[in-house]
């Protein structure tokens, strides 16, 4: 049963990555080459960026809409949107209409992108090791696959337009149904409750070192991203500039799976320092290959090669990295997708930047050079470099014996009781909290007891850590001085 699960989540990301992956190439494809110049090319390209980006912030900054997914016409509604407008990029004749429907496709799909990260990131408890090396082999294993699909429907199958349109409706279709397994949130009498992004804060949480430090973490899991995003950037540009044609369907892409696969292994193991380390060696390697071997404009299969290997290992990376950290945020919806925000925005602003900035040998390595060095202080300073365990792990189950043995014989559930009512928590906070420290049940199995949506249950515990100032189910689970292992 549990490694059907486990199927069942690889399923659903390789169905988003490869709606993902064939949305954006038809899109790009469709664009007449005779009819537009390069500016107007790259400017399309620039807004379609932009677009995937609004779709990605939009389920995040609108939580109505999040749960609005469960309704079955809004689904139907959605996957007509997304068909319809995938299907009018091959048949509109005018230029502004087809932009249009670009622009929609791009919108959807980044939607529909935020829910299923937000999904995956809500159901695992990435404070707890097995989990965390779990949900690194389903992102690993479904990027993979996507890769690998995506590479035989267009270079061994060579799939038309109409049935690739045909394929991306099915799984779009797939992607809905599976956003909305079962419970659905109009059953919960209490749903209406104030959603934790206008709850008030907390006097403790104002002071929370846990708080502050969280956010610095996150400031600089986007430096390091945003400094790798650029360097791929620069690899790619270089590449052009050799005139390496053709080659984005060529057998070098199959390097991507084995990107995403070798991140989904190493991810959980050793904290986060074996994923990160490979990351900062793997950007190295690619900074002297541009210097020392891409200039000559030799082989070229193994530039490849490595590009799409940096590719695959980025793409995996900053997914687990940011979902993990999703969970500590209030906003988990936005944080779970902002490796893909972010991938969106640099790619935009180096499109934009690219054509003004110096193609000198010397100003490409100093800058190269400047992004490698921030991307390893970044690193260092936000502790994913540790190869230790993070603090609440390995100093949680001290920390709960010897705060248990001075606490008065209070059951687990009394002394819950009183850390809720400590933190003027709301009653429905108070159930999920008490759930969250006195069983080792998951996510899922909490939402199905308390009859919400994973959705929702996510919004309680952010808003719990709000309130508490804590940042960790372990955290939680300390405040209320209990010793279970």
């Amino acid at each position: 049963m549990e490694r059907r699960a486990e199927l069942k989540r690889v399923s659903f990301f390789a169905a988003f990555m490869l709606v993902y992956m064939l949305s954006a190439g038809l899109m790009v494809e469709q664009w007449p080459k005779d009819a537009l110049g390069n500016d107007m090319r790259r400017g399309l390209y620039v807004i379609q960026q932009i677009a995937v980006l609004a779709g990605f912030l939009i389920p995040a900054l609108s939580k109505g809409l999040c749960d609005r997914v469960a309704d079955v016409r809004f689904r139907a509604a959605l996957l007509l949107c997304y068909t319809l407008s995938i299907t009018s990029v091959f048949f509109a004749g005018n230029i502004v209409l087809r932009s249009v429907f670009t622009l929609l496709c791009a919108v959807c799909v980044g939607g529909v992108g935020a829910l299923v990260y937000a999904l995956l990131a809500g159901e695992t408890d990435f404070e707890i090791r097995r989990e965390r090396v779990k949900t690194g082999r389903v992102i690993g294993f479904g990027g993979a696959a996507a890769v690998l699909l995506q590479w035989m429907l267009r270079s061994v199958l060579k799939m038309g337009y109409i049935a690739e349109v045909l394929l991306l409706a099915v799984l779009f279709f797939y992607l809905l149904l599976m956003l909305c397994p079962g419970t659905d949130p109009a059953v919960d009498p209490r749903s209406d409750m104030k959603p934790p992004h206008g709850a008030e804060a907390s006097p403790d949480r104002a002071s929370s070192g846990e708080r502050t430090e969280g956010g610095s973490r996150g400031a600089c899991l986007c430096a390091a991203i945003c400094c790798i995003l650029m360097l791929l950037a620069i690899y790619e540009s270089h590449m052009n500039r050799v005139s390496f044609a053709g080659y984005f369907y060529g057998w070098t892409r199959l390097v991507t799976a084995l990107g995403y696969l070798l991140i989904g292994e190493l991810f959980g193991r050793a904290g986060r320092g074996l994923a990160s380390l490979y990351m900062a060696c793997i950007a190295l390697v690619s900074v002297i290959s541009i210097f020392l071997m891409l200039r000559k404009g030799e082989g070229w299969w193994l530039h490849l090669a490595l590009f799409y290997l940096v590719l695959g290992s980025l793409v995996a990376y900053y997914n687990l990295m940011f979902m993990e950290y999703a969970g500590r945020t209030a906003r988990p919806v936005m944080w779970a997708s902002m490796g893909r925000m972010l991938d969106a925005g640099v790619t935009a602003l180096f499109t934009v930047m690219g054509g003004l900035l110096p193609e000198t040998d010397i100003f490409s390595l100093l800058f190269c050079i400047l992004l490698l060095a921030g991307m390893i202080a970044a690193m260092a300073l936000g502790g994913f470099l540790s190869f230790g365990e993070s603090m609440s792990e390995s100093q949680a189950a001290g920390l709960h014996r010897g705060a248990a043995e001075q606490k008065p014989a209070m059951s687990i559930e009394e002394r819950a009781e009183a850390v809720a009512r400590r933190y003027s928590l709301t009653p429905r906070e108070t159930e999920v909290f008490r759930l969250l420290v006195t069983t080792e049940d998951k996510n899922q199995q909490i939402a199905d007891k308390l009859y919400i949506s994973r959705r929702q249950l996510q919004n309680h515990i952010s808003s719990i850590y709000e309130k508490t100032g804590a940042n960790t189910r372990a955290g939680l689970v300390l405040m209320t001085g209990d010793g279970r292992e």
